[in-house]
């Protein structure tokens, strides 16, 4: 009968810290990647309580191609860099910018229950009825106002 050898005590204690190692950098991304998640959905739930506005006035001229609207801000959330999505009832095209003179930057913010006049030059994006608008803002991405086709009134 032949004798086998045990593996040798040095070499069981190197793979057992190996293992050991490994275990430990998967817990460690597992950790830092479920941290991550959760202060992110805790910021976006904070800021969507407190982004709130609304739309009036909106109108939209056949003849310019030019939608307005009034966006007021009703919430505590300061809000700035509005984008407009349109869609009519074969076509959805987005990330439409206000014309220059109607934006609201990051240095001008729009406070609490301050109102401004958003201007989108709808030339070559748009024809058709509308289906429905809808206005994004950048302070608070989650949030959108939308507005349904028979809520903005058409003029030539």
């Amino acid at each position: 009968m032949k004798k086998r050898k045990a593996i040798s005590p040095i070499i069981a204690t190197v793979l057992l810290i190996a293992v050991a190692v490994a275990i430990g950098v998967l817990v460690s991304t597992w950790i830092t990647k479920w941290t991550l998640e959760t202060t992110e959905s805790a910021s976006t739930s904070a800021c969507a309580a407190s982004t709130i506005y609304d739309l009036s006035d909106t109108e939209y001229n056949t003849s310019s191609k030019i939608l307005k609207t009034i966006v007021t801000n009703k919430g505590s959330q300061e809000i700035y860099n509005f984008s407009l999505e349109v869609a009519n009832d074969t076509h959805v095209i987005r990330d439409i910018y206000p014309m220059e003179g109607y934006q609201v930057s990051y240095t001008d913010k729009l406070k609490t229950q301050q109102s401004a006049i958003l201007k989108f030059n709808l030339t070559d994006k748009f024809s058709g009825n509308f289906q429905y608008i809808k206005i994004f803002n950048k302070a608070c991405p989650d949030v959108t106002k939308r507005l349904s086709g028979d809520k903005i009134i058409v003029v030539s």
